[in-house]
């Protein structure tokens, strides 16, 4: 007997983090889960919610079979008029957002989108009725700007997706109107905007869920270095550059992350794709006790670690699994949960949020078609955010001891530390404006941290212990604002943890002969300190590099 089940995954508004991140019906089964990877729509056959690849539902060979193109519609639906005008003239940033997604490499992905078809039996609803159909839904809350329902038959013991609409919120069905913009500039802005939600919803309809957003502050002006993105399954790819408007750069750099072509391979791949490819598995633990719903990256070297990390979540039990990566090696980096917005259910599953960012400094070697697992990952209590700069700047006035500005120093057993003399920096885009540095003391310093690391090292690692912060500067009116940090078992919407307040501008691994070097460029505000502490059974004590804007020193400590 063939059984249905429905769902419906909610999308972003244009770019702007949601307050409410989805509405879920059956889609989805209740549990935690095995050892995961990216996360996908469950086969059910394990009867929990979060799985690896192997219980991911799959598209029904009766329905997309191996190496066909699945096609989608357009209804007619009047509310087009308010953006596009009519539905024909949405046609080419639906084929825009599909593209994103065909023919990647290891995938057997072929999306088409045939044209207008017939109008939906019910207006403004998801119904099954055979056809994968792109829409407007006016009725949807408004904190949602689009969303992909889901249709699954239970085939033997497993659920097979069998049909995906998608829908843009009620942002779409409503005149345009933009504060300094004239319509037609807001009319384009909501058309380019859509190509990103596009891209996200059809995502869903692969069979992804959400990602998560590397823990940092917010991307560093275009000008001076050009930013990584977060992978499109999370919401945080779409931050707006300006504060206001959405960014049509965005959509000339409408290529996927590591992360989400991973994703995709993992979920369709190509025939013998996988083969090539091997897993990275472990346990995170805390105090010795499992950490369910960490977050971990695999960084690989040689490349560009930052834009082409990949992401998996811990199970309940701490385990995590990373599939689909390339042969080559690999450092492991692990974060709490930092997108409640598009990961609440781990939130309410008790995931850990006081956390501090931690990375392994030693890299793991993978080769194709085999799975690394790599030893107990211990994490690190004790992540609290930094109030914000008073009127009156506050600024750390001494110079951290032990210097090793221009010098280098041994931290611990074959790892060693320099520094550059810190010098005045670029902050987040939202901190650059010299009218608010009196009043948020805004001022940014940055060096370039080299870390070599032995190979007797013994399995070294360092945590980020700050700053981190849980405010930020909110420039169309022009004050700081609040969001509540989140609390060990209690949730709510608008809660989060604390950003690690330190910007990325470039992260090297690099190899040579038997040393790993971790080459940091990083800016901090100057009202704070940029510390990391380092641990292992190599180091005497857990010593911190200290950088203020004075220098960079070590602080010993038992």
């Amino acid at each position: 007997m063939r059984h249905k089940r429905s769902g419906v995954y909610a999308g972003r508004n244009g770019g702007k983090l949601l307050s409410r991140s989805a509405v879920v019906t059956a889609a989805l089964l209740v549990g935690s889960g095995t050892a995961t990877a990216y996360r996908f729509y469950s086969d059910g056959r394990t009867g929990r919610r979060v799985v690896g690849a192997e219980h991911a539902a799959r598209w029904s060979s009766h329905v997309w079979a191996a190496g066909e193109t699945l096609t989608w519609e357009i209804a007619p639906d009047p509310d087009w008029k308010f953006v596009f005008d009519t539905p024909e003239r949405a046609l080419p940033f639906i084929a825009e957002a599909q593209a994103v997604w065909s023919n990647l490499p290891n995938t057997d992905i072929s999306w088409t989108v045939e044209g207008v078809g017939e109008p939906l039996d019910d207006h403004n609803v998801p119904a099954r009725d055979g056809r994968n159909t792109v829409y407007v839904d006016a009725e949807v809350t408004r904190d949602i700007g689009g969303y992909a329902a889901s249709w699954f038959e239970l085939n033997g013991d497993r659920w097979e997706k069998v049909e995906c609409d998608i829908a843009l919120g009620p942002h779409y069905a409503e005149e345009q109107v933009g504060e300094g913009l004239s319509q037609e500039e807001a009319l384009r802005d909501r058309r380019d905007g859509s190509v990103g939600l596009f891209v996200h919803e059809f995502g869903h309809c692969l069979g992804l869920l959400h990602a998560d957003a590397f823990s940092r502050s917010w991307a560093l002006p275009w000008a001076i270095a050009p930013p990584w993105d977060d992978p499109k399954m999370s919401y945080g790819y779409q931050l707006r550059r300006d504060g206001r408007r959405f960014d049509p750069r965005h959509r000339k750099r409408a290529h996927l992350t590591a992360d989400d072509v991973i994703g995709a391979s993992l979920v369709r791949p190509a025939p013998g794709a996988l083969r090539a490819t091997g897993a990275i598995s472990g346990t995170v633990r805390i105090a010795g006790e499992p950490a369910g719903h960490v977050s971990v990256w695999a960084l690989p070297l040689d490349g560009d670690p930052l834009p082409d990390r990949v992401g998996a979540f811990s199970d309940q039990d701490g385990r995590f699994l990373i599939e689909g990566l390339p042969p080559g090696d690999y450092v492991v980096s692990l974060q709490p949960v930092n997108l409640q917005t598009a990961n609440d259910d781990l939130i309410r599953s008790e995931a850990p949020s006081d956390l501090d960012d931690s990375v392994v400094l030693r890299p793991v070697r993978l080769e194709a078609g085999r799975t690394i697992r790599v030893p107990d990952l211990e994490v690190r209590r004790g992540r609290a955010s930094r109030p914000p700069p008073a009127a009156v700047r506050e600024t750390p006035d001494h110079a951290p001891p032990m210097p090793i500005t221009e010098q280098g120093a041994t931290l611990c057993a074959g790892v060693r530390v320099r520094a550059e003399r810190p010098y005045p920096a670029h902050g987040p885009l939202w901190l650059e404006k010299p009218e608010i540095w009196d009043f948020r003391g805004a001022r940014w310093f940055g060096t370039t941290l080299t870390l070599e690391v032995e190979a007797g090292s013994r399995n070294t690692v360092f945590d980020w212990e700050g700053p981190y912060r849980h405010w930020s500067w909110n420039p169309i009116e022009q004050k700081l604002e609040f969001i509540p940090v989140l609390e060990e078992g209690v949730f709510e919407a608008r809660c989060r943890v604390p950003d690690l307040d330190i910007s990325f501008r470039d992260w090297r691994i690099e190899t040579s002969g038997s040393v790993v070097r971790h080459t940091l460029d990083v800016a901090w505000p100057d009202t704070a300190e940029a510390r990391l502490r380092f641990r292992s059974g190599g180091c005497d004590g857990e010593p911190v590099v200290v950088c203020n804007w004075r220098g960079c020193g070590i602080e010993r400590q038992p």
